[in-house]
């Protein structure tokens, strides 16, 4: 069975230098409502979408959201991402827990 892949848009500062191409175990999955993010923790929301380098972040045009911890295999980094919610992706993200994804760039 091919390994599991978590893809990202852009290069983030909350990831490792290099990070494309490699390994993280994804650790927890949390729901959560992005409105409730921007009103109880912007400092979280600004870290977790800030691309590396630039002055600009990834605008979150949805609602509803898991936030995934991993820990990067290379550094022992943990971070997180965001990503919509809905009920098949809940179920995968959470059957997936402790397991190695590679991370890559779309």
């Amino acid at each position: 069975m091919p390994m599991k892949k978590i893809k990202f848009s852009e290069d983030y500062e909350k990831l490792p230098v290099d990070w494309a191409g490699t390994e993280a175990t994804l650790i927890a999955v949390y729901p959560e409502k992005v409105k409730s993010l921007k009103a109880r923790y912007s400092f979280f929301l600004e870290y977790d979408t800030k691309v590396r380098g630039e002055d600009r972040h990834y605008p979150l045009n949805f609602n509803d959201a898991l936030i995934l911890a991993f820990i990067h295999h290379g550094t022992g980094q943990l971070f997180p991402t965001i990503r919509r919610n809905y009920k098949a992706k809940f179920e995968y993200y959470t059957a997936s827990i402790g397991e190695t994804f590679v991370l890559t760039r779309i």
